[in-house]
């Protein structure tokens, strides 16, 4: 375990596209979620420069109707940003598409939950 060490505070800004498919199950729908982008790390010192380098995002979650227009929600949602690469590579054949990643990465999630309204 590392010990808690602060070096600079920096800012992460997420800049993502994404998609989401639901499946309804009655009065609850479940959701999955993707996306693609850039990660921004913003420091707050001039000292460093930002950086910027490629993200991609994924979760799932539910929602669950009380009535017509109030329910609950809850989610997980998770990121993974490249921060140094050591190689990969892509390719397909004929039992379909492979890629691979060597690297070093930086993984974000969070999970939340709350009540919400339908207009």
């Amino acid at each position: 375990m590392l010990p808690d060490s602060t070096l600079f505070p920096v800012t992460v800004h997420y800049i993502q596209l994404a998609s989401q498919v639901e499946r309804p199950m009655g009065k609850t729908r479940l959701f999955g979620t993707g996306s693609v982008g850039v990660a921004v790390f913003d420091p707050e010192s001039n000292r460093y420069g930002s950086e910027t380098r490629f993200s991609m995002g994924f979760g799932g979650g539910f929602k669950s109707y009380m009535s017509r227009s109030l329910g609950v929600r809850g989610q997980w949602r998770g990121w993974v940003t490249l921060v140094g690469s050591s190689g990969g590579g892509m390719w397909c054949g004929g039992g379909g598409c492979s890629v691979s990643y060597g690297g070093s990465a930086i993984f974000q999630s969070d999970v939340s939950g709350g009540l919400f309204v339908a207009f």
